[in-house]
């Protein structure tokens, strides 16, 4: 279960997923651990949420872009502390850059693999 969120609420996290499938299932295992949860399916809509989020799952290959511009700018912009990739991208330039933001889970994982490096990385900001 995801722990409460500095005001007390349940984390927010931002998810950045292109494939539907893989999008509500990601959705689904962190509501039913306690997060609140936004997706988005391209960097378009990511890049024009004006929230704060606990944490962000996104996806390094999208249709419009990458996920590396992303958490760049959400970082930037102090919305979020903690970024995820979740990838089946083998694109090593992008997932070089992308290791500088947030550990890099692979598709091929199971998503408890996804959830626990979450609550890791969020374990360490708080």
């Amino acid at each position: 279960m995801a722990e409460a969120s500095e005001n007390g609420h349940a984390p927010q996290a931002l998810v950045v997923e292109d494939d539907p499938a893989v999008g509500l299932a990601i959705l689904r295992l962190l509501r039913k651990r306690g997060y609140e949860v936004k997706l988005v399916a391209s960097r378009a809509h990511a890049m024009e949420q004006t929230g704060n989020f606990d944490c962000a799952v996104v996806d390094l290959e999208l249709p419009d872009g990458n996920g590396v511009d992303i958490a760049e700018r959400m970082i930037a912009r102090d919305q979020t502390r903690v970024v995820v990739f979740f990838t089946g991208g083998h694109n090593a330039a992008l997932v070089a850059r992308a290791g500088a933001y947030g550990p890099i889970v692979t598709k091929g994982a199971d998503l408890h693999e996804l959830e626990r490096t979450l609550a890791e990385q969020l374990g360490r900001v708080r």
